[in-house]
This record gives structure tokens, C-alpha cells and sequence, in this order.
């Protein structure tokens, strides 16, 4: 919707003055209306204006105007409106009908073709900031009263108030005007559950640095640099730096909100996934979002299958293999992600256990790292851990500097000398949006899932070697690794008694920019992963 001439504001108001604001329309086009004549009648009393335009205008799409009653006038106003051509010819007329309260505001809808009247809304009026005028139903260019709002009069351009109250301005919307839910122009609006509001947040210091700290993604707290919330659910402003968690149970985001920043090298601890939300550039050196500890997923992430737990943790968590006696172990499943995870391969009558399940999607609408390896019931080892979850997301842009690293691989599974294995972990999720994203050389990123382990070596975790998917766990026998491979390949039989483990799955990357393409030609190595480019969402 645009305004009359993209706005005819009124004059300044008598004090307590009425206001109507009037949404004007046509069912079918009415082209070059020069001059709105308007005729209004309340408590007998009735006015009669022509007001040319500086530019004529058709209909639709919709325009406004607003009329001035005298603080003495209420009751039952009539309305009539006119469009005539350069020529003072009529075009169309139309009219409606409302009841006005002294000194109040109200709105009417009047659409050329359509004869009813509409039910208009009596808004409330601040009086107070009303100056006075000398005419009845004045119309002018003069004063910004706060009852318009906000206009898009382009598709990159909005028109509103000013701070002060009297003078319009216009803005260059750099994302696009959006005329809905109310006229604004358009905002990032980041995937998933982090709401575009952080990209708002007032008080925090401009290109925050925090090196190597600590980031605790379930509290907030920043070793050295940040105290954590005092409650961690509710948006908190400390130090210059926000923080609040986000998402459903389960599935959580702790999300960390700066005006620009060099993360440099943290260390990230917490159950919670990593989210960094920046109206500034997002500079990144190394964020590691896995953890290979037993029993201690990453960020995000789920943990592998502890010995006697045969399944690993997670949506995808891959599944024990069986034992018959101590010489017949079979091997256990890989966690599932992007795709299953691998199997263990059957040993004598031990059946193997079956890889995890897939689940997420490519747009990564909801943040989730990798899920965790089972392992043999009896055994000594456990499931590879899955790898984390982050998502940054900026106004500006996000650069990963010469040999910077995004890694959020999965754990390989255990193995051990002559006893059953472990699956390895899948690979969690990276997902990235700016209007900009940038990767130094020898940059890398990873969500590959890890290795199975087999009889005498676990699987190698998840990463950015030149191999790709991480391997599998090699035993004596023949061949020389029989773990899954981490793209979620199925263990094998290396010899009697000794089984492999699956891989766990790769698991998803994400860029979105501004034109739906990212260069990924300065990386060390591909991406590993599954990995999709899309466009940002500006609403």
C-alpha cells in the first residue's frame, strides 16, 4: 500500500483534534487520477476539498490519506471521495459511512466499484502532541503525525516518520521494502529457531574478540570475557555480548549475539549447539564442534553406545551387535545422519548390528549434530561419538581465514584386540548464512561421519584428510580394515571372532548467501559432508 503523492500527511492539528484515515482502492483500475475531491458531512456540519496531486496515481494498489475534524465535531461522519483526471473530469467516485469519536481516531476503507459501507476501527488519539490549525478537513504536506506509519513507496524504499516527530524520511532498504504484515524494510531472517531479533539486540560492543575462551553453549558464559545468564532461556546483554538459549527440547541452540567478531580459536563445551548471530563480519579461525571423549558428545552432538549400553545416543544412534561367546562378536552400527549408518557385519551366529537411521534435512531446519556409535553388548569399547552443530548467521559477512577449520566430524569407534567394536559416529551439521561467505586458503570444513573400529584398532574420526571419509579400524586378517569407512559403509569380516564395526553417516553443510552461491575453490578439500548452497530469507 502507498500513500497519496507515496504520502499526503496532514497539516498540524488543533489541540485534541479528530483524525480519519482513509485506505482508498478500486475494484477495477482507475489510471491517472490528478486531484482527490473530498465531501464530508458531520454534526452539521460539511466540507468540501479538492486536492491535486504531484504526481497522478492509479488504483490499485491502495493509497492513503488522512482528514482533520475539529475536537468540537463527533458522531456519524459521511464521507465521499471523488478521483477526477488533469482535466477536472470524475473518474469514479465512491463512499463510506463511520461513527467518530470527539477528538478521536478512526480509519475507513473506500474502494471505487464498491458501493457498502465498511465496519471502520476507532482507534485511540494522543492528543497531546496535536498543535493548532485553522481549517476544517485540511489537507498539506506539513507534519508527520504518527498515524500513517511507515510507507514503502518502491521496492527498496520506505518512507516514515522521523524521530522528530514533524519531518518524513525516506530509507534504502537494502534486503527490499516489505509491505506486510506492516510496511518495514525486509530483515534477515536466519533458518531454524533463532529468531530475527537477535540481529537487533541493542547494547553490545562493536567486533567482540574472545581468542581461545571457553564458550559454554548452556549458559553463555565466555572464560574471561563473559559471565554466563542468570537465566539462560531469557535474552541477557553482558558485557557487551548476548546470549540466550533457544529450540525445542532436545534439540536446543545456545545462541551468542555480537556486533561483529573474531571468534579466533575457541574452546565450545555444553550440551547445546553453537549459535553466533552477528549484525557485524563473523571472522573464524578454528570452531571445533567435536568431542571424542567417552561419555562427552560436542555441542549438539550425541554420544556414542558407553560398554553395556549397546545403542549410541541420538535420532540416528546406531545399534549393538550380538555375542555368541567371547570368539563370536559381531560388529555394531554407525550412527545415522544424512544418510543410515553402516552395519557390523555378522559374526558365526552373533547377528551385526544394524546402522542408525537417517534423519535432518538439506536446508538444516532444525539444528542437530551427528548421532553416537553402538557397540557390542559385553564389550570393553564404546561408540564414536556424533559430531556437533553450529550455525552463524550475519548481516554483513563471514569469513573462515587461511587454514581455518569448521570441523564437526564424528568420533570413530573403539576396537580392541580380539573383542568386539564400536560404530562410528555420524557427522553433525554446519550451516552458515551471510549475504557474504568467504573461505581462506587451505581452509576446511567437515561433517564426516567417523570410522567403525575393528578387532585391533578403532576407526579414525571425522575430519579434513585428503582421503575424505574417515577410515575404518584395520585388523590382522585379511582385508587390513574391516571397520565402515565414515561415509556409513558396513564393517566386515576380517577373521574368526573379529568383525568391524559400520561407519557412522557424513552429515550436513549448508551456505546461504544472498545469491545462493558460495566458492568453496580456496578450501584445502571440498567440504566433506553432504553439502547444499541456498539464498538467505529476508522477510
Amino acid at each position: 500500500m502507498r500513500p497519496i503523492l507515496l504520502t499526503l500527511l496532514l497539516a498540524a492539528c488543533g489541540n485534541g483534534d479528530g483524525i480519519v484515515v482513509v485506505t482508498l482502492n478500486a475494484s477495477t483500475a482507475v489510471a491517472n487520477i490528478a486531484a482527490l475531491r473530498t465531501n464530508a458531512s458531520i454534526g452539521g456540519k460539511s466540507s468540501v476539498h479538492t486536492n491535486a496531486l504531484a504526481t497522478p496515481i492509479n488504483l490499485p494498489p491502495a493509497t492513503m490519506f488522512a482528514l482533520q475534524i475539529p475536537a468540537s465535531l463527533g458522531g456519524h461522519l459521511v464521507l465521499t471521495v471523488d478521483a477526477l483526471d488533469a482535466n477536472g473530469a470524475t473518474l469514479a467516485s465512491a463512499g463510506s459511512e463511520a461513527d467518530v469519536t470527539a477528538g478521536g481516531r478512526t480509519t475507513m476503507n473506500i474502494v471505487f466499484g464498491v458501493s457498502a459501507t465498511d465496519g471502520s476501527v476507532i482507534l485511540d488519539l494522543a492528543a497531546a502532541d496535536l498543535t493548532p490549525s485553522g481549517a476544517d478537513f485540511a489537507f498539506s504536506d506539513a507534519g508527520c503525525p504518527a498515524l500513517v506509519g511507515e510507507t514503502c513507496t518502491g521496492a527498496n524504499e520506505l518512507r516514515r516518520c522521523a524521530a522528530d516527530g514533524v519531518n518524513r524520511e525516506l530509507v534504502t532498504c537494502a534486503e527490499g521494502c516489505a509491505s506486510t504484515p506492516s510496511p518495514h524494510c525486509k530483515l534477515l531472517t536466519p533458518t531454524g529457531a533463532i529468531p530475527p531479533s537477535d540481529l537487533n539486540v541493542v547494547g553490545l560492543i562493536n567486533g567482540a574478540t574472545t581468542g581461545t575462551s571457553t564458550w559454554n553453549t548452556d549458559t553463555g558464559a565466555i572464560g574471561g570475557v563473559r559471565a554466563g545468564n542468570s537465566n539462560p532461556a531469557a535474552l541477557e546483554v553482558v558485557s557487551g555480548i548476548g546470549f540466550h538459549v533457544v529450540g525445542p527440547i532436545g534439540s536446543q541452540t545456545g545462541v551468542f549475539i555480537f556486533d561483529g567478531v573474531d571468534t579466533g580459536s575457541p574452546s565450545i563445551i555444553g550440551k547445546n549447539a553453537l549459535g553466533i548471530v552477528s549484525k557485524g563480519m563473523v571472522s573464524i579461525n578454528s570452531l571445533s564442534l567435536q568431542n571424542c571423549s567417552v561419555g562427552t558428545p560436542p555441542a549438539g552432538g550425541f554420544a556414542g553406545a558407553a560398554p553395556g549400553s549397546p545403542d549410541g545416543a541420538g535420532p540416528g544412534g546406531g545399534h549393538g551387535g550380538a555375542v555368541i561367546a567371547t570368539t563370536n562378536r559381531a560388529g555394531s552400527g554407525g550412527g545415522g545422519h544424512f544418510t543410515a549408518g553402516g552395519a557390523g557385519i555378522a559374526n558365526g551366529g552373533a547377528a551385526g548390528g544394524a546402522g542408525g537411521s537417517l534423519y535432518g534435512d538439506d536446508t538444516i531446519t532444525l539444528l542437530r549434530g551427528g548421532s553416537g556409535g553402538g557397540t557390542s553388548a559385553g564389550g570393553t569399547v564404546n561408540g564414536g561419538n556424533g559430531g556437533g552443530a553450529v550455525q552463524v548467521v550475519s548481516t554483513t559477512g563471514i569469513s573462515i581465514g587461511a587454514a581455518g577449520l569448521v570441523n564437526a566430524g564424528g568420533c570413530g569407534g573403539g576396537g580392541s584386540s580380539g573383542v568386539s567394536t564400536g560404530g562410528g559416529g555420524a557427522g553433525g551439521a554446519i550451516l552458515l548464512e551471510a549475504p557474504t561467505v568467504s573461505f581462506g586458503i587451505s581452509s576446511a570444513m567437515s561433517t564426516s561421519g567417523g570410522g567403525g573400529g575393528c578387532g585391533d584398532g578403532g576407526g579414525s574420526n571425522g575430519g579434513t584428510s585428503p582421503s575424505g571419509d574417515s577410515l575404518g579400524g584395520f585388523c590382522s586378517g585379511t582385508p587390513t580394515r574391516c571397520g565402515g569407512g565414515g561415509g556409513g559403509s558396513n564393517g566386515s569380516l576380517c577373521s574368526t571372532g573379529i568383525s568391524g564395526s559400520g561407519g557412522g553417516s557424513s552429515g550436513y553443510v549448508r551456505v546461504n548467501t544472498r545469491n545462493g552461491t558460495a566458492d568453496f575453490s580456496p578450501m584445502q578439500f571440498s567440504p566433506r559432508g553432504h553439502v547444499t548452497t541456498g539464498t538467505l530469507n529476508f522477510q
